[in-house]
């Protein structure tokens, strides 16, 4: 991965206005710990922050599970076209946990629920607008709808970029270095380096190739 020198960094950020927030976000980042923690501790939740991260826009922060953030973590993007909406993360059930990986980025508007587990690994990407959900939450028959659903952890492997408004449902584990083009909605297993897309999503090729 390239990293621009801090002299660069500083360069793009002049000259581009809307960044200028982002990177102030980044050196008052404390101030956001303190408010996610009194806004989770409102609403039950153990949040659990293992750094510094970024935070840019909305973000939501629901249940009575547990919530892991990686050191690194960036929530939002000013440049989003989902700048306005939330991101919502959402442990539902006492047991219940979401962990975000180190360095992982999150845009604007996506929805993480989880009943069971929803785990993310290092360095992914999820793209704006993306629902990952580990649970159907009403059960498929008619005589039935007001009884739980069925319920599987979510696992998402280092390194793996989740386009635009992608619906991940339950059961589901991604390999690293896999690519899940924007508007897909994935059902089953996606191999380590896969590219895939479509509803539902199929295997359009490899990273590897």
């Amino acid at each position: 991965m390239c990293w621009m020198t801090f002299s660069q960094k500083i360069r793009k950020i002049w000259e581009t206005p809307a960044l200028i927030w982002p990177a102030l976000q980044e050196i008052i980042w404390p101030v956001n710990w303190v408010k996610l923690q009194l806004l989770a501790r409102l609403n039950g939740t153990n949040l659990v922050t293992l750094g510094s991260f970024r935070k840019v826009g909305k973000l939501r922060i629901q249940g009575r599970g547990k919530i892991i953030v990686g050191k690194g973590v960036g929530f939002g993007y000013a440049l989003s076209a989902d700048f306005d909406s939330s991101i919502l993360l959402q442990a539902r059930t006492p047991q219940a946990e979401i962990i975000v990986g180190m360095k992982t980025q999150i845009m604007n508007g996506c929805q993480f629920v989880a009943v069971d587990r929803i785990k993310i690994g290092d360095d992914c990407m999820i793209g704006p607008a993306c629902l990952i959900m580990d649970s159907d939450f009403h059960q498929i028959d008619p005589t039935k709808r007001g009884e739980n659903g069925n319920t599987s952890p979510i696992v998402i492997e280092e390194n793996v970029w989740v386009g635009a408004r992608v619906t991940i449902l339950k059961g589901v584990h991604i390999g690293r270095d896999a690519v899940v083009a924007a508007g897909a909605v994935v059902v089953r297993d996606v191999p380590a380096g896969a590219i895939v897309g479509g509803n539902p999503a199929k295997n359009l090729g490899s990273v590897y190739a």
